[in-house]
């Protein structure tokens, strides 16, 4: 009995006789790319990143400073320490800055796109 070799296994993902396409992006309208060098679109994303950085760091300072609160307020005289205090500062005093930080940053980004419409408005 002779002993055959074990044929080696190939794993087989495109034709090998096919050249591979080169992909194909979406053609560029003449409008499209005025919109794209126009300024104004940069003073617009100048306006929207720098009320998303104003939003990042107010929320930001915030929660770092969280646990030195809740490290300092069993220490504070005036309110009852213990962990009902901690619950009462997770649980609820969180959200309204949040929610409030969330309202003032919609505001801005809206007011922006409408300035931003309104100065393209006469092209």
């Amino acid at each position: 009995m002779s002993v055959e070799p074990i044929p080696r296994r190939e794993v087989v993902t495109r034709s090998p006789n096919r050249p591979r396409k080169a992909p194909v992006s979406p053609p560029v309208s003449a409008a499209r790319a005025a919109v794209h060098e126009d300024p104004r679109l940069h003073s617009l994303m100048r306006r929207q990143l720098r009320s998303s950085l104003v939003g990042v760091v107010a929320l930001a300072v915030p929660t770092a400073l969280l646990p030195l609160l809740l490290v300092l307020a069993p220490a504070s005289g005036g309110i009852r320490s213990g962990p009902g205090l901690t619950w009462l500062i997770l649980g609820f005093a969180c959200y309204p800055p949040l929610v409030l930080l969330g309202w003032w940053y919609v505001r801005r980004a809206e007011r922006h796109e409408r300035d931003f419409a309104r100065r393209t408005e006469g092209d």
